[in-house]
């Protein structure tokens, strides 16, 4: 099967101990694919190539506006909470109160619907708090390549500006 949630736990002693592991969304679709699952599960990316949709996470630690806030992004199949369609898009939800709650997903690529973005990794600046997601992408390349892109965000995840960071597909 695929990825239906993402969870979360922290620890404020160094890892000594967790809090307990809490489900902060229920409703995703991940794309996680290789070419050995059943039929049923039919590729979502059209690459071939073995896919996941585990997280990515970022905090800011920039002693700015935003500090503290923690940043996660996946690739999901659909809106979140709809999960429906062809469109495989990278995500973002943020919490600012340590994990106790999470903003509605964000989407982080800024195209056309349809096409496929797939294996987030996010940084956040420590002196900026300016956040940067990597991502393969395939707005302009034919159905078996992908390039990588990046999209930045200077006011927390709110908005995105994408560019092409590959030279070639």
């Amino acid at each position: 099967s695929r990825e239906r949630a993402i969870g979360f736990t922290h620890s404020v002693n160094g890892g000594i101990s967790f809090s307990p592991a809490i489900r902060i969304h229920n409703n995703i679709q991940g794309i996680r694919w290789q070419p050995n699952f059943p039929s049923s599960l039919s590729n979502p990316h059209g690459k071939n190539m073995r896919t996941n949709s585990f997280p990515s996470m970022a905090v800011d630690i920039s002693g700015g506006i935003n500090n503290g806030t923690i940043y996660i992004v996946w690739s999901n199949i659909g809106t979140p909470g709809v999960n429906s369609g062809s469109d495989v898009s990278v995500y973002l939800i943020k919490s600012t109160n340590n994990g106790s709650t999470w903003s509605s997903p964000i989407r982080v690529n800024r195209d056309a619907i349809g096409n496929v973005q797939y294996f987030p990794w996010i940084t956040c600046d420590p002196e900026t708090g300016n956040i940067s997601v990597i991502f393969y992408d395939d707005r302009n390349t034919g159905s078996t390549d992908v390039e990588a892109w990046v999209a930045n965000s200077l006011d927390g995840g709110n908005s995105w500006d994408n560019f092409r960071v590959s030279d070639v597909s």
